[in-house]
């Protein structure tokens, strides 16, 4: 978990919230979350 946190803080996906002591998604973040979901919604399952 941490690995995957880290290598989101480095591409500019996520920050830390010192004062909070919580994540945050960047816009970056929700930019990339928002096109995964929509190549998500074009590939169609082919249970191979």
């Amino acid at each position: 978990m941490q690995n995957y946190l880290t290598a989101l803080q480095e591409n500019h996906m996520l920050v830390y919230e010192e004062e909070k002591q919580t994540f945050k998604t960047t816009d970056k973040g929700m930019y990339f979350l928002q096109i995964y979901n929509q190549v998500g919604d074009l590939v169609v399952p082919t249970g191979i």
